[in-house]
């Protein structure tokens, strides 16, 4: 085994063992050799900055990104392609995070142009994760159609993947999907279109939850789709499942959401949420 390689397995070790310094001293190390094969610095690159993304350091983290994709945003070999694919959206997401739309919007478009024309494994689920990233960063800069529409597009990608990542984006976007179609038919004066699209919102977030790795959020949006459609009694066992996993955020949730494009059956749910709460933690509600 060569010398990065003996490096890249102990970071990995170090990783397992919740020792992220470590893991990332390994995998610093293994970047810096100057003979090291392309796949072996392309790995370490990609696990510094993820290191560094989960110690907080996200310009550090964007810096590791940005020279594994300089380095290596041609190669045709496949599992460094799909490396370099990886820290695109990574640095999409800490862009987005750090406030930087625009530049989170640019590098989406790359991204995504870079992964449509791709034939390799995996390029599918990958579209559809970053189609989700795209769809979560636009939502939030208040381009909901935009946004509805990247989340459609990562469902359709994402059963085309055929595989377990395909699954969980899958998941992701009919969430994604559903909480923006709720969203959208809270407001709506004619009781018609508003049930038509709760309902909408609600079949997508059943096929959500078999395969999302954060079932309590897909849970609450249940339950509030759920209980504006009048349907109070079938609300209440999502969202007391929801509440025993991950109490205060999913009420913290919950609440934000029935703030938003308040209308007056809100009030009632924030009563229906408390009183969920009491009944499953047997505390009086967070105070938020």
């Amino acid at each position: 085994m060569s010398r990065a390689g003996r490096l890249l397995e102990r970071g990995w070790a170090r990783c397992e063992r919740g020792n992220r310094i470590g893991a990332l001293d390994c995998f610093q190390d293994a970047a810096r050799i100057p003979d090291a094969a392309p796949a072996e610095r392309a790995e370490a690159l990609h696990a510094q900055g993820a290191m560094l993304d989960a110690l907080g350091m996200d310009g550090e983290a964007l810096d590791a990104f940005e020279e594994l994709a300089r380095d290596y945003l041609d190669s045709l070999d496949e599992t460094i392609a799909a490396r370099v694919d990886a820290a695109l959206g990574d640095s999409v997401v800490l862009l987005a995070g750090q406030g930087r739309a625009r530049e989170a919007l640019d590098l989406s478009d790359r991204l995504l142009k870079r992964l449509e024309g791709s034939g390799r494994p995996g390029a599918a689920a990958d579209e559809a994760a970053a189609l989700c990233n795209r769809g979560t960063l636009l939502l939030k800069l208040g381009r909901e159609r935009e946004a509805a529409r990247c989340f459609a597009r990562a469902a359709r990608r994402a059963s085309l993947a055929g595989d377990a990542d395909g699954l969980l984006h899958g998941a992701r976007a009919r969430n994604a999907l559903g909480f923006v179609l709720l969203m959208r038919a809270k407001p709506r004066a004619a009781s018609r279109r508003k049930r038509r699209g709760l309902g909408a919102a609600l079949r997508l977030l059943g096929q959500a939850l078999d395969f999302h790795d954060d079932p309590p959020t897909v849970q609450g949006n249940q339950a509030y789709a759920l209980f504006l459609l009048g349907r109070a009694g079938e609300a209440r066992a999502p969202l007391s499942e929801a509440l025993r996993v991950d109490g205060e955020r999913v009420y913290a949730c919950e609440v934000q959401d029935a703030s938003g494009r308040s209308i007056p059956e809100d009030a009632d749910f924030l009563r229906f949420l408390a009183d969920t709460w009491r009944e499953v933690q047997g505390t009086e509600p967070p105070a938020l």
